[in-house]
């Protein structure tokens, strides 16, 4: 290659040395910039699917906390609603109460009042004697006067009542009194007629009956079939007649309601007082009342909507029946009389124990029922009076104005696809939708495991909001459905659960808005299961929400990294193949919503993406092209402003060279080529002068040449007589190179030996040095040794003199 390269013309070099120093850098810069702007895309591409999958995730915890607070909202308001409608309920019940109590007492008052006024004993005196002189000649007079009377007459003269009545019949008294036993029963019928049937309708009563203390009924203002009969008489033996009147002698009493035969079996209760004149008893007073008064107090319906009403309700022995008739219930069955017998509800077996009742309560009929209930305070009888409300509808209020009640309204303003109220005990009591799931019971009813009875039951035990995710539920027709739901606690005890049915398309209307997301962008929630929570843009059709679950996870569902990573809980942004298998850029992040974990993914086709990089590859590449086009066209023009005077140059060479000193080169300008050719004129023209004056030298040369090639001979001939004496120098030099050497040798042995015994000497002088040392040791030692012994010998000599001393 470097040989090929030298062998190249001067202009090929020149070009290729231009387009190399021009492109190259050309190139770098180029690929750089590109590189810098293929990243920098690349990121603002990731950057715009992480902005977008952030967003999406912002909206779709918002959603759900909405729905939290919209939730609350209405477990609050609908706190209030209860909270009214028992206030409701218990207003309209003390007010029935307070009615029927007053009504009964105002009838045992004026029943009291009337037995004892002196116009209806003297009505009864003439009756009995109209009929003792018709059936035997008993004068009234000769009657006992010894029966019992239970009622103090200075009592009874005390009622308002009874003086209105006195007040009444103080102007007959005298034609009474002085009445003959012989007036006949029509002259009585037309003087005490008019008044006692006023008396009997003005105060509500069907019949007004005189009953001699015999048991004979003497007089009766509607006239029926018990005229002139006993209440002994087997038409009446144990009936509420004979009851009425034996109750009656000894007071004020009432019968309660019971069918009476000689009336074609009417339910008819009897009041009934002793007739007193002085401190006798004359006979008994009896009226016969119908439940016409009661059902006018119950009757009012408003403000109870479409199924609450008020009624009476009695206990007769064993016996639970109505004393008033049942509007809304019963088919028409539910009348004064009738005996609920097992089905009798607890708050009415409640309120007839005498205790107050206000809650929920199932019917007779099977329905969750708002009831107030509380016992009447009627003398010697069980009653209770109850106002009742279907719970749905005294939860679900119609709004004034229109037919959609509170809880519709509510559901579609914040867009849900259902709402449901659930008592504690299952019973679904309340949709909006009315699917089949309405009135059926979710601990043990068909729907018992689907997706809202396990959200249900999860909230009765946690007692808090909570989630349901995404499974086909059926009552809607199999669609997927997910639920939230909340309980309505009050005084700590869960009153009901109100649970909302989420609709896809708030859902669906935040994943699908695609602004900025190019053709192939999109994003869509996946579940734990692995399947859709939001419908696909680009497989709308088999991985829709619905598609997903009615297929497979592989068909219609999203089993990708992504997927897998973000259910995870990992959060990223890559490059990776989607649900279709083509390469995208996705951003996906984790979702909690409650216990669930979803996967937000947010997609476009790497293909799209990295479009701007693809053209700006394209334009890069378009650019340096031209610029290399560009470059080499300047510098063939360049190279051939150089190369063309350089070629006459070498052509004038060529001719110099073959001999052509007649060349002549002309220079067009004036750059360094121009000097070039210029200067090779010079020199051509320059040698021509040299080569003259060559061609005069060379004749010279020759004629000294032929002289010094003599000359040169004899200098030869002595050159080699010299070299043979040199041969023998150069034989005794070696000899005396040779002595020299051995003696070299011998030398360095010599010095190799003074080397050694220097050391040694040196060894040796260290060693004495230590042996001075030591003996200068020795000789401090005996020193001391010496003044040691002479201490000892001291010590000695000074032993023995004691010894010595001793021995003395």
């Amino acid at each position: 290659m470097i040989l090929r390269l030298k062998d190249l013309k001067l202009g090929a070099k020149l070009s290729a040395a231009f387009l190399l120093i021009s492109i190259i850098p050309a190139i770098i810069v180029g690929l750089i910039a590109l590189y810098e702007a293929s990243n920098s895309l690349s990121q603002q591409a990731f950057q715009q699917l992480e902005s977008v999958r952030e967003l999406k995730k912002k909206q779709i915890e918002t959603i759900f906390e909405d729905v939290k607070t919209d939730l609350n909202v209405l477990v609050n308001a609908q706190q209030l609603f209860r909270i009214y409608a028992f206030k409701h309920l218990d207003r309209i019940e003390k007010e029935a109460k307070v009615q029927a109590e007053q009504t009964l007492q105002r009838q045992f008052d004026m029943v009291s009042a009337m037995a004892h006024s002196a116009e209806i004993a003297d009505a009864l005196t003439a009756f009995i004697r109209a009929s003792d002189t018709t059936d035997s000649g008993v004068a009234a007079a000769e009657l006992p006067t010894n029966s019992p009377a239970s009622i103090d007459t200075e009592s009874s003269q005390s009622n308002p009542a009874s003086v209105a009545i006195e007040t009444t019949v103080e102007a007959t008294q005298s034609t009474l009194s002085s009445m003959a036993p012989s007036v006949d029963r029509e002259t009585l019928i037309q003087q005490f007629g008019p008044t006692l049937t006023s008396y009997a309708r003005r105060h509500g009563f069907d019949d007004l009956l005189l009953v001699s203390k015999e048991g004979v009924v003497v007089y009766s203002v509607a006239g029926q079939s018990e005229l002139g009969q006993s209440v002994d008489a087997a038409a009446f033996k144990g009936g509420a007649l004979e009851k009425a009147f034996r109750q009656g002698l000894s007071g004020v009493a009432m019968q309660d309601f019971a069918p009476y035969a000689p009336d074609h079996d009417r339910k008819l209760a009897f009041f009934s007082a002793p007739i007193m004149q002085k401190s006798n008893t004359l006979g008994v007073l009896v009226f016969k009342w119908s439940p016409a008064a009661l059902n006018a107090i119950v009757k009012d319906r408003e403000g109870l909507g479409q199924s609450g009403e008020t009624y009476f309700a009695a206990q007769v022995n064993e016996r639970f029946e109505f004393r008033s008739d049942m509007q809304t219930m019963g088919g028409g069955q539910f009348v004064v009389g009738y005996d609920l017998a097992d089905r009798t509800p607890a708050y009415l077996r409640e309120a007839l124990s005498g205790q107050s009742v206000s809650n929920v309560y199932t019917d007779s009929a099977g329905k969750l029922v708002m009831v107030v209930a509380d016992p009447l305070d009627i003398q010697g009888l069980s009653w209770a009076v109850v106002t009742k409300m279907n719970l749905e509808e005294a939860l679900a209020q119609r709004l004034p104005g229109t037919d959609q009640d509170f809880l519709t309204f509510y559901k579609e303003k914040i867009g849900f696809y259902d709402l449901f109220l659930i008592h504690p005990n299952g019973q679904i009591f309340y949709t909006v939708a009315k699917e089949s799931d309405y009135g059926t019971n979710l601990l043990n009813g068909p729907y018992k495991e689907s997706s809202l009875a396990k959200l249900f039951r999860k909230t009765l035990e946690t007692r808090q909001f909570e989630f349901e995710d995404f499974e086909p539920y059926e009552p809607s027709n199999n669609e997927p459905a997910a639920f939230v739901a909340q309980p309505l606690i009050h005084d700590g005890k869960i009153e009901y659960v109100i649970a909302l049915q989420f609709s896809l398309d708030h859902v669906n209307a935040i994943m699908q808005q695609r602004e900025g997301m190019g053709e192939t962008g999109e994003t869509y929630l996946v579940g734990p299961n692995k399947r859709m929570r939001s419908d696909s843009f680009l497989d709308a059709k088999n991985r829709s929400v619905k598609a997903s679950f009615a297929g497979t996870v592989e068909e219609n569902g999203v089993d990708t990294e992504a997927s897998r990573e973000a259910l995870a809980g990992k959060t990223d942004a890559r490059i990776i193949a989607d649900y279709r298998g083509n390469p995208v850029l996705s951003a996906y992040t984790p979702i909690n919503i409650g216990e669930f974990t979803w996967a937000l993914i947010a997609e476009v086709d790497q293909a799209e993406a990295f479009s701007a990089v693809r053209r700006l590859q394209w334009w890069t590449g378009g650019v340096l092209l031209a610029s290399f086009v560009l470059i080499a066209l300047w510098a063939w023009w360049v190279t051939r402003q150089i190369t063309r005077p350089l070629r006459t140059a070498v052509a004038a060479s060529s001719q110099i060279a073959a001999g052509d000193l007649m060349v002549k080169v002309e220079a067009t300008s004036k750059d360094e080529t121009g000097q070039l050719l210029s200067a090779m004129q010079a020199m051509s023209e320059h040698l021509r002068r040299i080569v003259g004056d060559v061609q005069q030298a060379t004749a010279q040369v020759s004629s000294a040449a032929a002289e010094i090639a003599q000359g040169s001979a004899d200098l030869s001939q002595r050159t080699e007589e010299q070299a043979s004496a040199l041969e023998e120098t150069a034989s005794s030099m070696e000899e005396l190179t040779s002595t020299v050497k051995q003696s070299a040798d011998n030398a360095g042995q010599a010095n190799q030996l003074a080397s050694a015994a220097r050391n040694q000497a040196e060894q040796g002088g260290q060693v004495v040095d230590q042996a001075v040392t030591a003996m200068s040791a020795i000789s401090a030692s005996s020193r001391k040794i010496a003044d040691i012994i002479s201490v000892i010998d001291e010590i000695a000599f000074q032993t023995n003199l004691l010894a010595l001393n001793a021995a003395v």
